[in-house]
């Protein structure tokens, strides 16, 4: 089969499962998007899985050790290197990200004091959607704090047990 052929029907297969579970999600009552976002994200685990198998004979047919599933999962690139940025511009952007995360946790604040979550359509969903605003506010806020206090030398996300780098 040529790699041409092989890949439309790759593509063609995948489509088809997407328009599968699409059509089965809004036959069931659920919106299309329900069944779009965990077809596009087994679409990336499986396109990942099969390039991490064939990466990994092809080093083990090299004489070189593949790296860990997980790492080539997430960071196919290898890790990433540290970029040095100004500590002015390192804050300003850590301000505005604080800014944002705290913009997050009002809104889930104002969803809370607001509506009855109860008496919503879906009371479920509501909270869900709740929960992850306020999440994702307080790991913005987070960041954004880091971004602001860190030193240069320093990674963004560290354990605190660790201590400082020297």
């Amino acid at each position: 089969m040529k790699a041409r052929l092989f890949l439309v029907a790759y593509v063609g297969v995948w489509v088809v499962i997407a328009a599968a579970a699409i059509y089965f999600a809004v036959s069931h009552g659920f919106s299309w998007w329900h069944a779009a976002v965990p077809s596009y994200l087994l679409f990336l685990f499986l396109n990942g899985s099969l390039a991490y198998v064939f990466t990994k004979r092809r080093l083990e047919s090299e004489g070189r050790q593949a790296p860990p599933y997980l790492s080539y999962l997430f960071l196919p690139k290898g890790k990433p290197q540290r970029i040095s940025v100004p500590r002015p511009i390192r804050a300003l952007f850590g301000i505005v990200i604080f800014l944002g995360g705290l913009l997050f946790v009002a809104f889930g604040a104002l969803l809370v004091s607001g509506p009855n979550l109860s008496s919503a359509p879906h009371p479920i969903e509501a909270a869900a959607l709740l929960l992850l605003l306020v999440a994702m506010g307080v790991l913005f806020m987070y960041v954004g704090g880091r971004l602001v206090v860190m030193r240069a030398d320093e990674a963004l996300f560290q354990n605190p047990w660790h201590g400082r780098p020297k």
